[in-house]
């Protein structure tokens, strides 16, 4: 695969599993192209992620990421930020309460799963899409529409379609109907313009608190609770977010005998989210 004009980073770090992230059911712009390795795209920009295997030395080990990138200035800072590796999962799985046991055990299932930080832009529109629709048929949605609609751009591995920003989404209500958004096309192109005007504050979603965003989100035609949430925990990172959609009640209802105690968890409740939903992806994925 092509390097040239590349970065190569290593970070070790415990409570790292790229190809649990990969299961998490939100990495739309992931492709895998070999054991424990991916290219991403995130934006405009272009990765390689691939898992470091532990060494072992006495009784430890530690895993990580190699990551890849374009030799720019930025690039390495932003895929940081992407895969949230400031943040401690371990002491988060951690702190979870002894009483909490199907949190618990689903924390050791996903174990290495973590909350992605992809452009926000991206992000919010990608998740529109996936309204009423699977991960993997959003996944094939999501590509199509960047293979029509995306710059072409040229990265350290090859040649890759960017994401279509609001002056391309603007007035393409009808080609993104073409591409299979079906009704969402319209929620769609409306943001775009409303980016473009100035209506919607991309800015001041990154300054805003939890309950501000959300509110400022769902104020948008095409966006609910749901999604709100889930830009916030995503597109902007606030772990305080916690999405409950009708999966995530099914989950409850089989698990927690039908109420899970979000009052334990605090500002990390989304992390807690994040766990029970990856765990059952998994478990699904295996046919239990």
């Amino acid at each position: 695969m092509q390097l040239e004009n590349a970065i190569v980073i290593r970070i070790k770090t415990s409570g790292f599993d790229l190809d649990k992230i990969a299961q998490s059911g939100h990495c739309f712009r992931w492709v895998e192209i070999g054991p424990s390795k991916y290219l991403v795209i995130d934006g405009r920009r272009q990765a390689l992620l691939e898992k470091i295997e532990p060494s072992i030395s006495g009784v430890s080990s530690v895993s990580g990421v190699k990551i890849s990138c374009a030799d720019m200035p930025g690039h390495p800072a932003h895929w940081f930020r992407y895969l949230d590796l400031q943040t401690d999962y371990s002491a988060m799985r951690a702190a979870i309460p002894w009483q909490d046991a199907p949190t618990t055990e689903a924390a050791d299932i996903a174990n290495g799963v973590r909350l992605l930080r992809p452009n926000l832009w991206e992000t919010i529109i990608t998740l529109v899409i996936s309204q009423g629709m699977s991960v993997e048929k959003t996944r094939a949605t999501v590509t199509r529409m960047c293979a029509a609609l995306g710059d072409l751009c040229g990265g350290p591995f090859g040649v890759y379609r960017a994401f279509p920003g609001p002056e391309v989404l603007r007035n393409a209500t009808e080609r993104l109907k073409s591409l299979g958004l079906g009704y969402r096309a319209r929620y769609v192109s409306n943001i775009a313009r409303l980016v473009l005007e100035g209506e919607i504050c991309l800015d001041y979603l990154h300054t805003a608190d939890y309950t501000e965003a959300r509110t400022y989100l769902k104020s948008i035609d095409g966006i609910g609770e749901r999604i709100a949430s889930l830009i916030c925990l995503y597109g902007l990172g606030m772990k305080e977010a916690f999405p409950a959609d009708a999966n995530f009640k099914k989950i409850v209802a089989r698990k927690y005998d039908g109420r899970f105690p979000v009052e334990l968890y605090g500002t990390n409740r989304g992390v807690a989210w994040l766990y029970v939903t990856t765990a059952d992806r998994m478990e699904r994925g295996r046919g239990k």
